[in-house]
């Protein structure tokens, strides 16, 4: 994997955290904690998720 890549996932993962820790704190004030620790753990999943299928589908792309 390149070191453009790793830096590019990088941020967008960085990003997303910040948008997700600005929102999460607003849904803390609105919703009971449980439920809100649960959304964040499912999200973090697909997140994580996400990333590993993005990585693997770019580095079948530059084999190809």
């Amino acid at each position: 994997m390149s070191s453009i890549l790793v830096g590019t996932l990088g941020s967008v993962f960085t990003l997303f955290c910040l948008i997700g820790n600005v929102t999460g704190g607003a849904l803390f004030d609105k919703i009971v904690t449980l439920k809100t620790m649960s959304i964040s753990l499912v999200l973090s999943i697909v997140a994580v998720i996400g990333l590993m299928i993005f990585t693997t589908y770019i580095n079948k792309k530059v084999k190809d």
